[in-house]
């Protein structure tokens, strides 16, 4: 029986969840459709405009940080003192063709 009332519980929350976000939306609707077509387009420009400098500025540094990282692989991957065996045998060659 407790798992009846649990589903009925739930079956609540659905219905006052589909309530609250029809109204939501229809606030917004009504908000947006009292704006002249002029005024819509600034304020959709003003809001990409202010949500693209936060994007920008992150995607920067992340950009910064994967350039950083790549560095630091590229040169943790090089030998300290670059004399490795294919160093070596192009000393020899050169050496030969003297």
């Amino acid at each position: 029986m407790g798992r009846k009332s649990g589903g009925r519980d739930m079956a609540g929350y659905v219905l006052l969840g589909s309530i609250l976000g029809s109204f939501l939306g229809a606030t917004v609707v009504m908000y947006i459709m009292s704006e002249s077509r002029e005024e819509r387009k600034e304020h959709l420009r003003r809001l990409q405009k202010s949500l693209m400098e936060p994007v920008r500025a992150m995607f920067a540094g992340m950009a910064e940080e994967a350039a950083s990282a790549f560095s630091r692989a590229v040169q943790a991957a090089l030998p300290a003192d670059r004399t490795g065996p294919d160093r070596a045998g192009g000393d020899e060659r050169e050496e030969r063709e003297t």
